[in-house]
């Protein structure tokens, strides 16, 4: 019997054992749901075959709140503070001994008891005092628990412990996380609503805070000396302390093209990151010198193969759900002029789709420009 199957089965035998116990949150078999789905979301998540040490990880990173719930369960305090991240620790310091312990019964071998104790160890940890972020099967397991919070727990913490305190939860794990899995969490989709918008207005509000952008910039490019962050009118802002130069920030603008055929609209597949796979009006970046509307007919050409014209204004739209930083969409109502649909690298299939039976994931405001573009039409 491998070591993944013993780990199933001294789970559940522990689940047996404890089954009475009732200061556990969720109940005991809602951890033993979420152990699982932890481990499946392992298997999806790691680049490569499921090492034993990464699986039996997943199984036993929070068997703390199951042996002892009173010292390993919830936080009444302020998610935020030193003392949450206290409790975090203790109770991975525990899960992990617990997690030794019962391997180390079953005569496993030593390094991959050490090795299971390590990434237990640390799976609580968040980017700022972690020193193994480049772990990559720590990484792995960080974010298979973070995915598979939203389906297991989630539901029971927002209604013991309301919106307010489920999203301070939710910040501290996106904390945990390395840019690309946020940005994979982002595009991951949940069946359920109401957490699909809870967890899109996390990731919006840190996005929104920790602008990746900013890492653009270490020296200053006018006279090399190293940037540091400055409160400029109320903001924080990369800025040189030997000359005038700021990283103002400010958002970048782009233009996209609405084309309608009968109540049909022309729609392109992202087919790279961020937003892999999410549905868009075709359209980009605006070049410098470039007229908004040279680029959506520009950026519909490339990603389309079609030759259009633009029309009237459709709107102007904030675009703050996009990881790459706050954007200015510029939407022009279009029509083709000649040519036939062939998409480019950077989607993977253009589709008309009726008003009424638009796809589920559309990214930026473009659901929102739509309906707009309908109601001018009635």
């Amino acid at each position: 019997m491998d070591e993944l199957e013993i780990g199933k089965q001294l789970l559940r035998k522990i689940c047996d054992d404890f089954a009475l116990q009732e200061d556990v949150m969720q109940g005991v078999e809602g951890e033993y749901k979420h152990a699982l789905a932890v481990l499946k979301w392992a298997e999806k998540l790691y680049d490569g075959p499921l090492p034993a040490s990464l699986a039996l990880s997943a199984i036993f990173h929070d068997i703390d709140r199951i042996v002892t719930p009173k010292v390993g369960g919830g936080f009444s305090g302020d998610r935020k503070s030193e003392e949450y991240l206290q409790h975090k620790k203790q109770h991975a310091h525990r899960s992990a001994e617990y997690a030794r312990k019962i391997l180390n019964n079953r005569k496993m071998d030593p390094s991959l008891i050490q090795r299971v104790q390590f990434l237990i160890e640390h799976h609580d940890d968040n980017q700022q005092n972690t020193i193994t972020s480049d772990d990559k099967e720590l990484q792995a397991l960080i974010a298979a628990d973070t995915f598979a919070f939203f389906t297991t727990i989630a539901p029971t913490l927002y209604k013991v412990e309301g919106e307010k305190r489920l999203k301070d939860k939710i910040i501290f794990m996106l904390g945990k996380l390395n840019d690309e899995t946020r940005v994979k969490l982002w595009e991951t989709p949940l069946a359920e609503t109401l957490f699909e918008q809870i967890k899109n207005d996390c990731l919006k509000d840190y996005f929104l805070a920790n602008n990746p952008r900013g890492k653009e910039y270490t020296y200053c490019p006018s006279c090399a000396h190293r940037l540091i962050n400055k409160q400029i009118d109320n903001r924080t802002l990369r800025s040189c302390p030997k000359c005038p130069f700021v990283f103002w920030n400010n958002p970048k603008p782009v233009a996209s093209m609405l084309i309608a055929r009968d109540k049909k609209i022309l729609m392109v597949q992202r087919a790279q990151a961020p937003l892999l796979g999410h549905w868009c009006l075709p359209g980009g970046y605006v070049s410098y010198g470039e007229q908004p509307q040279d680029t959506a007919i520009r950026e519909t050409k490339e990603e389309t193969s079609l030759d259009t014209e633009a029309g009237h204004l459709v709107g102007v739209y904030s675009i703050d759900n996009d990881p790459r930083g706050f954007n200015i969409d510029i939407i022009y109502s279009g029509s083709i002029v000649t040519g036939t649909i062939a998409p480019n690298d950077e989607v993977r299939c253009c589709k008309y789709f009726h008003v009424d039976d638009l796809p589920k994931q559309i990214a930026y405001r473009h659901r929102e420009a739509i309906k707009d573009w309908l109601s001018e039409q009635n």
